[in-house]
């Protein structure tokens, strides 16, 4: 299954960051992903990956506008390991817009930050034979969605070029068709740098 939009959506946003009247931030990390669903996610487990992404920064004064253009990885099935590279990936692209603003400025080159953002995810690409799991079966999750929606927030700290984020991102709309309780959160830390 691929998502036929979602490498021209993220290069979109990519070059919009490029040209950005304030600049833009490249950056990458860990992430999971979690469910209430048990059947998906059992106590203990959560579905575990990576973020490369870029935000592109227009207005850089105490609040400012964030387009953000993200490819990540996390595997379909849940685990009590904390794989975050390899496994049964399932492959994403995610847009997010919203706000940043500085929460405390503590000198030139240190800023307390956050920021509060909307996302659509596309599912990209994921291996179909992961559906044939026995436990989703019986339960009737054999269909994903092509796309979900979250609002995510962060506090992250800026030191010179270098950005550091812990994200929390909240899921609106279920991973699996018809199964209500199977809305992911995304939890990342991710390390960038800005241009």
């Amino acid at each position: 299954m691929r998502c036929r939009f979602c490498l021209p959506v993220f290069f979109f946003l990519a070059t919009v960051g490029l040209y950005g009247q304030a600049g833009m931030s490249i950056y990458l990390g860990p992430s999971a992903a979690f469910s209430g669903d048990k059947f998906i996610t059992p106590g203990g487990q959560g579905h575990y990956g990576y973020v490369i992404g870029a935000h592109a920064r227009l207005n850089s004064d105490f609040m400012y506008f964030i387009l953000t253009g993200e490819y990540g990885a996390f595997d379909l099935i849940s685990s009590e390991k904390l794989n975050f590279i390899g496994g049964d990936d399932l492959t994403y692209i995610k847009g997010k817009i919203g706000l940043g603003f500085d929460v405390k400025r503590f000198n030139k080159k240190t800023v307390l930050r956050s920021k509060l953002q909307g996302s659509v995810m596309f599912v990209n690409d994921f291996d179909v034979n992961l559906l044939n799991d026995p436990t989703l079966v019986a339960n009737g999750y054999t269909k994903l969605n092509d796309g979900i929606a979250g609002l995510s927030t962060c506090i992250g700290i800026t030191r010179g070029i270098f950005d550091f984020d812990l994200e929390y991102e909240y899921g609106f709309f279920n991973l699996y068709n018809t199964k209500k309780e199977s809305k992911l959160n995304f939890l990342s830390l991710t390390a960038g740098v800005r241009f």
